[in-house]
């Protein structure tokens, strides 16, 4: 029986044009990561953390805040409870941001953990009323995984910063003021470690989008031994508290830099810069002996092919012009080596979607990066266009034509500049 399609379209349903929209985004500003922290503080939380960043701004949503992190752009956003967590976690999820992690502080059920130790759960368990809601949790557990590369880079990052980590049954509840004695005493016999309010909100709503997440939870409350957050501190528990809430930030943005340093971009602007080293006539040689012709390479940097014949020839370029020209040997480079692409010229020539618009179209439009993605399969034809260059399926392209081979059959070729209008 087919399901019948909804009558209605909400909030859920918006999609990644609509939220950029929204935000007053354009798709190239979509950033890395995610750091939201959970805590009441959000004033002083905001103001410290904001002060690591570079060129902070304040999106169209408020408590949303760009910016960047030894070059990498993040957004943080001080979050409290679940129903505030999964608006952010939602959002980007939606726009694609490959990572987000979870700080804050979380209360100890298991007498071993001490203020100032920081929980970073493999696994958490859902009671919060908002994870279920994306159909990613275990039916019989409540369990959802956080994401273990993640994970294990910031446990092994805290514990080079000298804190302690634990890795115990972690639980999500939906409040602490809906916490009872009696309630803290069936979670200890359930073999619950530690309680926050977010964390399994997050991990859930990742496994529904397929973004990478993990949460790094400092321990304050000891909920065993009947202490909460309202109870004093010694000053040594104070002071394992402050460098704990201090080395969660700074381990979220080294783990996220880390993986966007090593993520395909990166790596592409890293043979960029080693490509830029070389005299142009050399990187000029090298594409034309791996078959790219140079109307291909003017639609690319952007000149016109007289110019190529000159830095051919040793005439010097302008900055700008040596930098696209390094970055286009770097890409072919990378689709040969890292994603087996042999006679890279020709595949990108190839007509995407049965439409006439190629590659070397994609690239044209300075989305190297989106076609890396359709390089490494992650993409479809169909969705690379459809986010590089959007209208492709109204535009008529009349830069081509079809013709009669010499073997007789029909053919496509690019038509000479003067038969285009």
């Amino acid at each position: 029986m087919t399901e019948r399609p909804p009558k209605h379209r909400a909030v859920m349903d918006l999609g990644r044009d609509e939220w950029l929209d929204a935000l007053g985004m354009d798709a190239a500003d979509i950033p890395k990561a995610v750091i939201m922290e959970g805590s009441w503080w959000r004033a002083q939380r905001t103001e410290w953390r904001l002060s690591y960043l570079d060129d902070v701004r304040e999106l169209a949503f408020p408590d949303m805040f760009y910016g960047f992190w030894q070059g990498t752009p993040i957004v943080y956003s001080c979050v409290y409870g679940a129903p505030r967590a999964v608006e952010l976690a939602h959002l980007f999820g939606v726009l694609g941001t490959p990572r987000m992690v979870m700080i804050g502080t979380c209360g100890a059920l298991d007498p071993g953990l001490a203020t100032g130790d920081v929980v970073v759960p493999s696994q958490a368990v859902a009671r919060e009323g908002v994870a279920h809601l994306y159909k990613t949790i275990d039916e019989g557990t409540g369990i959802v995984l956080s994401d273990p590369d993640l994970t294990a880079m910031g446990r092994s990052a805290l514990e080079n910063r000298g804190i302690r980590t634990a890795d115990s049954l972690h639980l999500t509840w939906s409040s602490i003021f809906a916490q009872s004695g009696a309630m803290v005493e069936e979670w200890r016999e359930s073999g619950y470690g530690s309680v926050d309010m977010e964390a399994a909100t997050l991990f859930a709503v990742a496994k529904h989008f397929g973004f990478a997440a993990t949460a790094l939870l400092v321990v304050w409350d000891q909920l065993t031994a009947d202490r909460s957050f309202l109870d004093p501190l010694t000053a040594e528990e104070q002071t394992c508290l402050d460098a704990a809430n201090t080395a969660v930030f700074e381990t979220a943005l080294d783990i996220v830099a880390q993986v966007h340093r090593d993520s395909p971009q990166h790596q592409l602007e890293f043979r960029a810069d080693a490509a830029a080293k070389r005299s142009p006539s050399d990187l000029l040689n090298e594409l034309a002996d791996k078959g790219y012709s140079w109307t291909s390479v003017t639609r690319v940097v952007g000149v016109s092919i007289p110019a190529i014949r000159k830095w051919r020839n040793g005439s010097s370029l302008s900055g700008d012009n040596r930098r696209r020209l390094a970055q286009l040997v770097a890409l072919v480079n990378v689709l040969e080596e890292d994603y087996l692409i042999q006679d890279s010229a020709s595949w990108l020539d190839m007509p995407l979607a049965q439409s006439s618009f190629t590659g070397i179209d994609v690239l044209a439009a300075g989305r190297a990066h989106e076609l890396m993605q359709y390089a490494a399969e992650h993409v479809s034809s169909k969705d690379l266009l459809d986010s590089t260059i959007p209208d492709w399926r109204e535009t008529l392209d009349d830069r081509f034509e079809v013709y009669e081979a010499p073997d007789g059959e029909p053919a496509i070729r690019v038509r000479s500049r003067d038969e285009v209008g």
